[in-house]
């Protein structure tokens, strides 16, 4: 029968270590097997055995021979402890001693799964028992891999309490399986009555809501509980009032109390419960393709699904107290609250595929649930089931590891500043993956090629820049990468847009594995041999389209953009043509160069990604050179145009409304010929309206506050001075500029500052574009001296 585990982990059952998991059969019903056959085991190199044996005389375990090596090749020995407790301590006291231990650190889980060879998705076979927490529970149970869907069902919970958040007000509960309608429930303290709908049940007393709680939460019986900061708020305040009540928290598929533990950054906490997995939804929303000006329920809802929370709340003020109102004297304004909370983190999850995307991100990985985007765990379950399969051991955490200096970044080359047209904008496709599967860069053909080079045997070697050795030998990561690259093309083949994500984001996260020192693998010779390819590759397509009479406006780390002439008069189909013939060559000549320098088979491939009709390149403030990550053009694609602007004001969340509205405006202008008059008559119309207050709306500053208030000492910033106006702390801070410096929305007491607006936002860009668009700056800003005493441009 196949089944979805959808939590596994580590359990000491009557004196015996075991895995234990549960999760869901492919007929619905819930199961659960634990398996003993399991083994408290790390290694050690044979060189060692001495030195284990001396260090660990009155420790309890076991040396047996092993067919497996290290990385470079040392043959190995295994060491067995009666217990993963005991096998914890032996590893400290190894390491403690110099002695190098191999796996010492891997969690049972990720063990049992290599072990096994299974992910998430298992046929499962055996003899199945009854049990009061699951349908079918196995015990030893026949595990092979298996693909398939799930009827996973989840459950979003919202709780709303008192301001101290010691006292539970209601709660409200959205379930459904995946693909599946929802039902909805709302539980809160006080008397029944006649007219509470039908989705509304009181209770008298605190205590028996929160039974209410738990009770229902197991007769749903989620298989992902979720909410919005519900680990670190709803569930944590849940755990608290049960522990006041003396009431259990038994919220899991075993027995075993539900317990929170405080994670040391934002985000990271956990609520184990066991059998579910919870999943915070504000954590989740972070891997959407969207930027946020928060990440409140709100600011989020609004964005996604155009829709916010019932009651309006300004984040200054006190939103326990506004709840608490409705509370007390509108009943079903409260009830539609809570109930709304949770709906909306089911809507988003929901457009946004998270938990599918979720799901699949753990099916390609191993990894359970809340812990599937964590990239270097990713590539390390990944990457040790491969050495597994070669019959060598990974090194325990900060065993042969070595890293050192900065890394190199991504090459830019200098942006020629000005009006540009007929613009083509290449792309190297997925250029960090594309270059380590074409140069074999992998952490053990890294291993493998320095020891080649110290034998001098350099034709089995390929030589990144700065020297960096690596072994022709196929490596493990271009292996992997090649699959999910064939695997991801499959996807977009079959519309598989979920599936295509996950490949993309999972083999694009390997190049930052590399280059931090919390993952086993990384070295800082690894990233450099990366991107010291991505100079070389960026660097010699520039070459070649310059060789071709062609001009190079603009490079960054895997794009070029190049000005073709010839395209003059040309129609918009006529130049994706164009530069569809001009990719195509430039492939076959990078192929051949591969071929010829390295005797490699080329992986890489450069896209032809946009047509610019005209594209704009803006210079630095001091006018002396480009801005790098600053463009924008008029994109011509299928007989359509779009504006695409990046990096500049216009796009950027720290500059006003106004400001980028202008901005855009303008640059469509300049992009479509409007005379010098024009611009300069659109932009006196538009400073005519702010002075005269008709767009106060659109001058309204918004910035994200990141540190504690008094935490600015030498230097007060604006937002800053803003904020500490507000009865309370806020996350993101609104205000305007007045005659009395910023104030914040809701206490704006003073005129508004024009003049600020006119010179901190609005000339900045003015300037910037003035000359390429033919008329002078100063004609558009300098006219409006009279206008704050007078009213009017003349």
């Amino acid at each position: 029968m196949k089944a979805f585990i959808v939590d596994m982990f580590y359990s000491r059952i009557q004196g015996r270590d075991a895995i234990t998991a549960a999760g869901r059969l492919e007929n619905g019903e819930t199961f659960g097997f634990v398996d003993y056959r399991i083994e408290a085991v790390l290694y050690v190199r044979k060189s060692d055995e001495f030195e284990v044996r001396r260090h660990l005389p009155n420790s309890y375990f076991v040396l047996t021979p092993s067919n497996q090596s290290t990385m470079d090749g040392e043959a190995v020995i295994s060491l067995r402890a009666p217990n993963l407790f005991e096998l914890r301590n032996i590893n400290k006291l190894l390491l403690e001693q110099g002695v190098r231990t191999y796996e010492g650190d891997l969690d049972f889980g990720t063990r049992y799964r290599i072990a096994n060879g299974i992910k998430l998705t298992v046929d499962i076979e055996g003899e199945a028992l009854p049990s009061k927490h699951v349908d079918k529970l196995f015990i030893n149970p026949t595990l092979t891999p298996a693909e398939g869907d799930f009827p996973l069902k989840v459950l979003s919970l919202d709780i709303e309490t008192d301001h101290a958040a010691s006292k539970i007000l209601g709660f409200s509960f959205v379930s459904w399986t995946l693909g599946g309608k929802s039902l909805e429930e709302v539980h809160i303290h006080g008397e029944s009555r006649r007219d509470d709908p039908a989705y509304l049940t009181a209770h008298k007393s605190e205590k028996d809501l929160l039974n209410a709680f738990q009770m229902r939460l197991l007769a749903i019986d989620p298989d992902i509980v979720t909410g919005w900061n519900v680990i670190d708020f709803d569930l944590f305040v849940l755990e608290k009032l049960a522990t006041k009540y003396n009431l259990p928290f038994t919220l899991g598929r075993t027995k075993e109390t539900s317990r929170y533990k405080k994670g040391q950054f934002f985000g990271k906490s956990r609520l184990i419960m066991q059998g579910r997995q919870v999943l915070d939804a504000l954590t989740l929303a972070r891997h959407t393709l969207f930027n946020f000006d928060d990440l409140r329920l709100g600011t989020v809802a609004k964005a996604l699904l155009g829709r916010g929370k019932t009651l309006l709340v300004e984040e200054w003020q006190d939103a326990a107290a506004v709840i608490l109102e409705a509370f007390e004297s509108d009943r079903p304004a409260f009830a539609e609250y809570v109930l709304e909370d949770a709906r909306l983190v089911k809507d988003i999850l929901d457009i946004q595929k998270l938990i599918e995307l979720t799901t699949a991100r753990s099916q390609l990985t191993s990894l359970p649930l809340e812990r599937a985007w964590g990239s270097i765990a990713a590539f390390e379950a990944l990457y040790i089931a491969q050495l597994n399969k070669r019959n060598i051991v990974a090194p325990t955490l900060g065993v042969d590891l070595k890293f050192e200096g900065s890394g190199t970044g991504g090459l830019v080359l200098n942006p020629k500043v000005g009006l540009h047209s007929h613009v083509l904008i290449f792309d190297f496709k997925s250029l960090y993956p594309s270059v380590m599967r074409t140069f074999n860069i992998d952490p053990l053909s890294y291993v493998h090629g320095h020891l080649l080079k110290s034998k001098n045997k350099l034709d089995e070697l390929i030589l990144a820049p700065g020297a960096i050795a690596f072994d022709r030998e196929p490596g493990i990561l271009p292996k992997l990468l090649d699959e999910f690259t064939a695997r991801r093309e499959e996807a977009k083949k079959q519309g598989d847009s979920l599936g295509s994500y996950t490949y993309k984001i999972i083999m694009n996260s390997f190049y930052g594995v590399l280059a931090t020192d919390a993952c086993r693998f990384a070295d800082m010779k690894l990233s450099d041999a990366i991107t010291g390819f991505g100079q070389f590759l960026l660097v010699e397509m520039q070459t070649y389209f310059e060789n071709l009479g062609l001009r190079v406006l603009y490079g960054d780390t895997d794009s070029l953009f190049v000005q073709v002439d010839d395209l003059q008069g040309s129609t918009g189909e006529e130049a994706w043509t164009y530069g569809q013939n001009l990719c195509s060559k430039a492939n076959q000549y990078l192929a051949e160069r591969i071929e010829t320098d390295y005797r490699l088979e080329s992986k890489m491939e450069l896209e032809f990604e946009k047509y610019f009709r005209y594209c704009f390149l803006p210079p630095d403030r001091q006018g002396d050179s480009g801005r790098a990550k600053n463009y924008a053009g008029l994109n011509i694609s299928g007989g359509k145009e779009k504006l695409v602007i990046t990096g500049l004001e216009a796009v950027r969340s720290d500059w006003t409304p106004f400001a980028r509205s202008l901005q855009r405006e303008l640059l469509d202008r300049l992009f479509h010929e409007a005379t010098p008059e024009s611009m300069v008559s659109y932009i006196r119309t538009r400073l005519k309206d702010m002075f005269r207050g008709a767009c106060d709306e659109e001058l309204i500053y918004r910035k994200r506050i990141r540190r504690p208030l008094d935490s600015y000492i030498k230097t007060t910033p604006p937002h800053i001075k803003a904020a500490r106006l507000l009865p309370r702390p806020v996350r993101v801070v609104r205000y305007l500029m007045t005659d009395n410096g910023p104030e914040p929305i809701g206490f704006v007491k003073s005129k508004i500052q024009y003049d600020h607006y006119l010179e901190k936002q609005i000339r900045p860009i003015v300037e910037n574009l003035a000359p390429y668009a033919g008329f002078e700056a100063e004609d558009a800003l300098d006219r409006t001296s009279g206008l704050k005493f007078s009213g009017t441009l003349s």
